[in-house]
């Protein structure tokens, strides 16, 4: 038993390691970026219109670079499983809509609609702002990966002691060797997009893990992928 756990102590150590490193990589991508705008406007004596294009490329980058920083603190409060007295609460629906109008720039410029089937009202056993952090990424990867003009469905329901909240997209969905993938640091698969970091999924899965659920990818009655994420509620709730 000794051998098990210091076995996926040494496994998670690895993964974090691994994380932090991509992590890191990321961010030099954009700085390197923004770095070499700013400093050819500082030396070089350039027109109105290039020079606009140089501040709105180096704004663009330290936006991607904000959001990876978001990231990075989210990853740093990852603590070892707290027990449920102790824990904080998320409301349900109230991190729901909140979640839903930080997409909702996002799903209009690709002409998604965005759907709430059903809303079941509990308190989850995360803190507020990990919870709406796990809803955003899945939410933003439903629109991204659906067709443009496309539908999200969004639901959740009571089981037990666990709020099952799914994600369905009408997109290509995910390929069956591809599922657990997906979720790992830096992986980015066959159907993803080049410009993404490859964090958004892990960090989903890692927040939800800590927390005592699970997140799993099937494919969807849309056509397309279904996420499903597994998290416990207040006992008191249950």
């Amino acid at each position: 038993m000794a051998t098990d756990t210091s076995s996926r102590r040494a496994s998670r150590l690895r993964e974090d390691l691994s994380f932090f490193a991509t992590l890191a990589h990321e961010l030099r991508t954009p700085l390197t970026s923004i770095r070499g705008y700013l400093e050819t406007l500082i030396e070089d004596d350039l027109n109105r219109e290039i020079r606009q294009r140089f501040l709105e490329t180096a704004l663009a980058e330290a936006l991607r670079m904000s959001r990876l920083l978001d990231g990075l603190l989210d990853a740093s409060s990852l603590k070892p499983r707290i027990p449920a007295e102790q824990a904080q609460r998320a409301d349900l629906q109230a991190t729901l809509a909140a979640a839903l109008n930080a997409v909702a720039p996002i799903a209009a410029a690709r002409r998604t609609v965005i759907s709430q089937l059903r809303c079941e009202g509990a308190s989850i056993l995360l803190p507020p702002d990990q919870f709406t952090r796990i809803l955003i990424n899945v939410l933003e990867n439903a629109v991204k990966h659906g067709r443009e003009a496309g539908r999200v469905y969004v639901a959740s329901t009571l089981e037990n002691r666990y709020v099952q909240i799914t994600v369905d997209d009408d997109g290509p969905g995910v390929p069956a060797d591809e599922r657990f993938a997906i979720f790992t640091p830096a992986y980015r698969g066959r159907k993803s997009s080049p410009t993404g970091s490859g964090l958004g999924l892990a960090l989903v899965r890692r927040l939800i893990e800590r927390a005592g659920g699970s997140v799993e990818v099937a494919d969807s009655p849309l056509g397309g992928a279904r996420f499903s994420l597994r998290i416990p509620v207040a006992l008191d709730e249950a």
